[in-house]
């Protein structure tokens, strides 16, 4: 027999009056989400009457914000002009050059003298990123790979660097000013300091483009299998270990603001959960211009769907039918006995839940799933 799955989606259209308004859900696990038995909804009785099977819609407002790229680059200008007005100019790669040779010096006083490095140059730099991006798009297992592979050629890395030269500025290439590090003792230490550069550049890039109506948010894995406290597993991503950054993102791929993941030194508000306080970072920016905004089930709930409606900003979400104030009679799914193609429907103030039931066939095989969304 095949499994069946269940699946619950909150449509936030409805426009009702200012008293249905909520604040967001708190919780004191940051990753964990709300589990609630049959013996707590009795003392929800009272709140989860609000959700009303009528259903009472108006239409989306129209999108307030401007759209396209937001740049003074002339007509036919090249990949690489491109590149320095998304990263700011000449200053970011200079920058990148003098720090890099001021560790390099410092490696070189304080450990075995390397006789054969050189400093290196603005060219060589930009060279070195060209080749970096070259990689991401075209990948091989190894970095060695595109010198001296037999099956393939690269000419276009060759004519850049050889090998040796690429595995140097690797090993001493250096973001950050190493003489105004601080020592992880300091009160005002930043774990992120030798990368902070490139994040303050990302900081900026919703200033080189404005998204359409559409926006969406996840977590994105940079991947990294050294040492570091930071470094996550996540089971479900192509890319299992690294650092988890939060997104946001258009339609398209463009990132317009990325937050790294810092665990229990990232910034609370103890009103919120994680999620919630993620989606809430992420649009502070872009609030108030009727975005409508997707994210899944880590980040949503009843009272941050409400939180954005508020702050004239649709949502669209797959969320947990364990969250607080979640509809008593859309909590337990297998209860409702809903058959293939059916779907039950309530609706408490600008929020509508539903869910509704199908299958699913993955990879030949059939499994169960919950989902739930919202809007």
């Amino acid at each position: 027999m095949p499994i069946e799955r269940m699946t619950a989606v909150v449509l936030q259209i409805s426009h009702d009056s200012e008293e249905d308004l909520i604040s967001i859900p708190s919780s004191d696990s940051e990753c964990e989400e709300e589990e609630i038995s049959e013996s707590d909804l009795a003392c929800e009785s009272g709140l989860q009457a609000t959700w009303r099977p009528t259903l009472h819609y108006e239409d989306p407002r129209d999108f307030a914000g401007e759209r396209g790229q937001k740049h003074d680059l002339d007509v036919g200008s090249n990949e690489l002009s491109f590149l320095q007005c998304m990263l700011g100019g000449e200053s970011f790669f200079k920058n990148i050059v003098d720090n890099t040779n001021k560790y390099a010096e410092h490696c070189q006083n304080s450990e075995k003298i390397d006789k054969d490095w050189v400093e290196v140059t603005y060219d060589e730099m930009v060279a070195y990123f060209g080749v970096l991006l070259y990689m991401s798009v075209f990948d091989l297992p190894e970095s060695r790979d595109y010198w001296q592979s037999q099956e393939i050629d690269c000419p276009i890395i060759w004519n850049c660097m050889n090998f040796s030269r690429y595995c140097q500025i690797t090993k001493y290439i250096h973001i950050s000013d190493i003489s105004l590090e601080k020592n992880p003792k300091d009160e005002d230490y930043d774990i992120l300091q030798k990368v902070r550069p490139l994040l303050t550049v990302m900081d900026t890039f919703h200033h080189k483009y404005n998204p359409r109506r559409e926006l969406g948010i996840d977590e994105a894995m940079v991947a990294f299998k050294g040492h570091h406290y930071k470094k996550q597993y996540m089971k479900g991503k192509p890319t299992k270990w690294g650092f988890k950054i939060w997104i946001l993102a258009s339609p398209h791929g463009y990132v317009l603001q990325g937050n790294v993941y810092l665990g229990k030194k990232e910034k609370r508000n103890k009103d919120m959960l994680l999620g919630s306080q993620m989606v809430i970072n992420l649009l502070e920016k872009q609030l108030g211009l009727n975005h409508h905004v997707y994210f899944d089930s880590f980040f949503s709930s009843v009272g941050l769907v409400n939180t954005l409606y508020d702050n004239k900003t649709y949502a669209c979400a797959t969320t947990r039918p364990t969250r607080k104030e979640w509809p008593t009679e859309l909590k337990f799914l297998k209860k409702l006995k809903l058959k293939r193609g059916e779907s039950k429907n309530l609706q408490r103030g600008k929020v509508t839940a539903t869910v509704w039931h199908d299958n699913l066939n993955a990879f030949n095989k059939l499994r169960p799933q919950l989902k739930c969304l919202s809007f």
